[in-house]
């Protein structure tokens, strides 16, 4: 997943959630902040644990994020200046979006067993204008003209010592749980194009493509220099709702989900005939599924 996106990708999404809006512009306690992800402290047969990051280790988790997502686990073979002032740059994102935005945001660590931080990963309200375009950072307007806000699940990582332990999993649910906790019946994330491990986790887990899109971010040049881009990102959603998930969460081209689209059509839209973006656009606005 890309870090340090801008706001210039375009999008075609059609979602306008009005009624997440009122929810998610202010910030919430941290009790509240916090309750999602707490009953997931540890998980069964492990000692690890998930919780929030203090703003003081920011340095440390940017640290890993960088040396996992741009250098994949080997910093040490990249020269050293580069590493560190893309360490910087990111530092400074993760404070400006986790603890500086006027909208809810979280950021959250695993421990292993040592007490050692092994993976990350960050959730944040983001608005997006009509078209479904995200506005990132903290200058970032606040929805006007049929904008909206979501949460935004970046910064996902674990240490190349800690794979295959399951941590991925652990906090990409910690962090869909805090998008409950936040009323939110979907969460987003962006992932670049050539990033197929990520995208093959995240469809596993029930997110889908929504749209391809040109995104502005730092990115890692042949010579091993870090350099602006604009790599092409895959716009991912997922609804978190279960039962709706079970038709909205899957390729929608697929006889099963056109199927299931089709009975869900008939009994909520009195057989309307209706594309899955637009089943889940009329459900959105006429129901609210976080009570099904």
């Amino acid at each position: 997943m890309a870090a340090l996106h801008a706001s210039s990708c375009a999008c075609g999404v059609r979602h306008n959630h009005r009624h997440l809006r009122s929810r998610c512009l202010s910030r919430s306690s941290p009790s509240l902040r916090c309750a999602a992800f707490g009953s997931r402290g540890a998980a069964s047969g492990s000692s690890s644990s998930v919780r929030p990051a203090r703003q003081g280790e920011v340095q440390a988790i940017a640290a890993l994020f960088v040396a996992e997502f741009f250098f994949k686990g080997k910093p040490d073979q990249y020269d050293g200046s580069e590493v560190r002032a893309l360490v910087q740059a990111q530092a400074a994102d993760m404070r400006k979006r986790y603890f500086g935005s006027r909208y809810d945001a979280a950021l959250l660590v695993v421990e292993d067993e040592d007490g050692e931080i092994v993976a990350c990963g960050g959730v944040s309200v983001t608005p997006r204008d009509a078209d479904g375009v995200f506005a990132f950072g903290v200058d970032a307007p606040t929805p006007t003209n049929g904008g909206s806000t979501a949460p935004v699940i970046a910064n996902v990582a674990v240490a190349s010592s800690a794979r295959r332990r399951g941590y991925g999993k652990k906090i990409m649910a910690a962090l869909e749980d805090q998008c409950r906790e936040w009323q939110s019946p979907e969460s987003w994330l962006l992932v670049e194009l050539r990033n197929g491990k990520a995208q093959s986790l995240y469809r596993k887990l029930g997110y889908v493509s929504t749209k391809l899109v040109r995104a502005v971010a730092f990115e890692l040049g042949s010579d091993g220099k870090v350099v602006g881009g604009e790599p092409r990102t895959l716009y991912m959603r997922k609804v978190l709702n279960p039962l709706l998930g079970l038709v909205l969460n899957r390729d929608p081209f697929t006889p099963t989900n056109l199927a299931l689209g089709v009975v869900v059509a008939v009994a909520y839209a009195s057989g309307a005939t209706l594309s899955t973006d637009d089943l889940y656009q009329w459900l959105v606005e006429n129901i609210d599924i976080n009570k099904i």
